[in-house]
């Protein structure tokens, strides 16, 4: 498969994934209405990145 196809199949999943985790945080109620930019992005990378995720689940134990 060409490097072109791959990169536009990976985007468009993602994509899909982004828009499907920001419509399930959406619904829920619990969670609190994103205000700025920054909160978003630090939501986004807890969802999708390991390594952001095992930083923050390190802060929240040690706090």
């Amino acid at each position: 498969m060409e490097n072109t196809i791959k990169v536009n199949t990976a985007s468009m999943l993602l994509t899909y994934i982004a828009l499907l985790w920001w419509r399930c945080r959406s619904i829920g109620k619990r969670q609190s209405e994103i205000g700025i930019w920054q909160e978003f992005q630090y939501e986004l990378k807890g969802q999708f990145y390991l390594e952001f995720s095992k930083k923050k689940l390190d802060q929240c134990c040690d706090g």
